[in-house]
């Protein structure tokens, strides 16, 4: 295994990327918002993996086979530093806003779906959502990638303006699909 001697822990090591949905796209306040988003985060969990086995009784014993079914996957939580200027706090809103709009209490409160299928609204507002490890030289190596991803809670803000720490923020994603991809052949 290589590894250097200044490998320490930093509190940026991952990025949390993603393409705005149709519905940001489309959104009045699209301006404020890059297509392809990008900042750093200090924390996520990334799921735990299983396939349930299961047992079938056979000649006295039980024969442990696999169900090659995987259980519904943990939400993803992200902890990240607010920039200076909000705006990764105010995409993240105004996406969780568009799914059930703040002053009108509905979906698409500015008809922006217009007549469509409710299968076809699942499309306007998920997106495929990656983390990114970096290493000890700021290199990707491994993603994380959260397939049909959407937030759904951003975490209360803990504003003090007596404490020197930055403001950080948590928010809660679901997600259909969960493919990690390896970016280095070095171990």
């Amino acid at each position: 295994m290589i590894q250097s001697p200044f490998n320490k822990s930093r509190q940026d090591k991952f990025l949390i990327s993603f393409e705005l949905p149709k519905l940001m796209k489309a959104h009045k306040y699209s301006k404020f918002f890059d297509e392809h988003t990008r900042f750093s985060c200090f924390k996520a969990n990334i799921p735990k993996i299983s396939v349930e086995a299961k047992h079938l009784p056979y000649a006295g014993q039980h024969l442990a086979v696999s169900s090659h079914t995987r259980p519904q996957y943990d939400p993803l939580n992200i902890q990240f530093n607010v920039d200076n200027r909000w705006k990764n706090y105010y995409t993240i809103y105004w996406w969780i806003n568009v799914q059930n709009d703040d002053a009108l209490s509905y979906v698409d409160a500015h008809d922006i779906f217009g007549d469509i299928s409710t299968d076809e609204i699942l499309k306007y507002y998920r997106t495929d959502v990656t983390v990114t490890q970096l290493d000890e030289y700021n290199n990707p190596v491994i993603n994380f990638k959260f397939l049909d991803a959407f937030p759904s809670t951003l975490a209360e803000v803990d504003e003090n303006q007596q404490s020197p720490n930055e403001i950080t923020m948590t928010c809660t994603w679901n997600y259909s699909q969960f493919i990690p991809e390896l970016l280095t052949t070095e171990l």
